[in-house]
């Protein structure tokens, strides 16, 4: 009976380790989200493990040849629990994280905001709240404010506005 296992990668590695896994004819899985991270050159959007260092793998007791995967470039070893012998994850478990649309997980994730958000923006010790209208590629946010009854726009980095909570 096949069941999922769970395997350590080494660090960075979790898409090397599937991808060799998978050209053994092994089924792995590693979920990936989208974020935006800071680089030299601005803010860049990457995909990143949602488990970093681990890679689920459905392997059958019997009929899969278990020896070749501890070799297969990419990865550690098995996550094995007290007697050494590798631990099934349940259906249970697996089954919503194989269910999920990612791509829909990452939008939901994303701490950055988008046009049309109502956000918080840092100024100095206090939160203002504002609305949304641009962003560029270089990590800031154009902010419609209502300071003193007057509309002001703004651009602020974004790391200094945070999305409100509807």
């Amino acid at each position: 009976m096949k069941q999922w296992y769970l395997i350590y990668t080494k660090p960075r590695q979790e898409l090397i380790a599937v991808a060799n896994l998978q050209n053994q004819a092994y089924t792995a899985f590693a979920p990936q989200v989208s974020v935006k991270k800071r680089t030299n050159q601005g803010w860049k959007q990457v995909n990143e493990p949602l488990f970093p260092n681990y890679v689920f793998i459905q392997l059958d007791d019997v009929a899969d040849d278990w020896k070749p995967i501890r070799s297969t470039r990419g990865v550690s070893g098995f996550v094995r629990f007290g007697s050494g012998v590798p631990a099934p994850i349940s259906d249970a478990l697996m089954r919503p994280l194989l269910a999920l649309d990612w791509q829909q997980v990452s939008e939901q994730l994303s701490i950055y905001p988008k046009v049309g958000d109502r956000v918080n923006v840092s100024i100095g010790d206090t939160w203002v709240s504002a609305l949304v209208t641009a962003d560029d590629a270089k990590g800031r946010v154009e902010v419609l404010l209502n300071l003193l009854g007057q509309e002001q726009s703004l651009w602020v980095d974004s790391h200094r506005v945070k999305t409100e909570v509807s």
